[in-house]
């Protein structure tokens, strides 16, 4: 069983900031884990623009996205970074950017935009930077090209940092094979008015007695509330 984790803010797809590139946005995100350990508090857009250097209104432009996807976590004003961004930047400083790296795309692995390039690669690959840049766009649903231009080209850079995205000699693109997205518990749900359920494991169908399988749940399985929502 694992603990219930901070669950992104907004459920509608988002984009990162148009207003810093992708490398100045993952210095922010370092920058709240910094000031996160020192301070044992969130920290406001404002205090975070100040450590990176940057315009406050463009380090407040880019938090949409991250929260979005629960890489940062809202507290009052302010925020402060998830478990999984911190294990990452504290990876990439004491055990070298590969292993960061790797913890940074399990925090994301489960995005919109993750989700969607590997069914897009199980279609066609390699693909091109147009070609990824045109499938995000599509998949985010935004008519107005010229407007989310800009952030599609951080996003396809965010993927080609963490590793996400991998580029070989001759310059193509593909999907890391090593990404696995996280498949969400199936729940049964049993007709106690039934003597019988079906089951499928695999590709075999069985016929359980609805009695039988209460037994075995009741004495083998682990009651679950709402402080744990995941099985592992």
């Amino acid at each position: 069983m694992k603990n219930k984790q901070n669950k992104p803010e907004v459920s509608e797809k988002a984009l990162p900031g148009a207003k810093l590139n992708m490398e100045k946005q993952i210095a922010v995100l370092k920058a709240f884990v910094v000031y996160f350990e020192k301070n044992k508090k969130s920290a406001s857009y404002k205090e975070i623009a100040s450590i990176v250097k940057a315009s406050p209104t463009n380090v407040s432009d880019s938090l949409k996205f991250w929260k979005s996807i629960g890489i940062l976590v809202s507290e009052g004003g302010a925020a402060k970074p998830s478990q999984k961004l911190s294990e990452a930047i504290r990876t990439m400083e004491w055990e070298g950017p590969d292993k960061g790296w790797m913890a940074f795309r399990d925090a994301i692995k489960n995005s919109w935009f993750v989700e969607h390039l590997m069914m897009a690669f199980r279609l066609k690959s390699p693909m091109s930077e147009a070609d990824i840049v045109s499938s995000l766009g599509q998949s985010y649903g935004s008519a107005g090209k010229s407007k989310i231009r800009k952030p599609l080209k951080n996003l396809f850079q965010l993927l080609v940092m963490s590793g996400v995205i991998l580029k070989d000699e001759k310059g193509n693109l593909t999907f890391n094979k090593d990404v696995k997205i996280s498949e969400r518990p199936e729940t049964i749900v049993v007709n106690e008015t039934k003597d019988m359920i079906q089951i499928k494991i695999e590709n075999e169908l069985f016929a359980v007695d609805v009695q039988l399988l209460k037994e075995f749940v009741a004495k083998n399985g682990k009651r679950l509330d709402d402080t744990t929502h995941d099985i592992g």
